[in-house]
């Protein structure tokens, strides 16, 4: 949100000169701005959101899955000894 200080401020968010235009994130801006430290210059515009939407396969859009078959383990020969 674009700002212009009308006094100069000072805090976590950084130093502020008065007459200054600054570009703030809107709750910095709105901080500033309800305590009278600085009028708005230009609101941020609306933020578009879309939602892409999806539906569950029907039963001749399924896949079969089979189970993979398990290795078998070679069989071991006693030692000869």
């Amino acid at each position: 949100m674009k700002i212009k200080m009308k006094t100069t401020a000072s805090g976590p968010a950084g130093s502020f000169l008065s007459g200054w235009e600054y570009d703030l994130p809107e709750d910095v801006a709105i901080t500033f701005v309800e305590g009278g430290y600085a009028e708005i210059l230009e609101k941020p515009r609306a933020k578009t959101i879309e939602i892409e939407t999806a539906t569950a396969p029907g039963p001749e859009e399924r896949a079969e899955v089979k189970p993979k078959p398990r290795a078998r383990r070679k069989a071991r020969s006693p030692k000869k000894g």
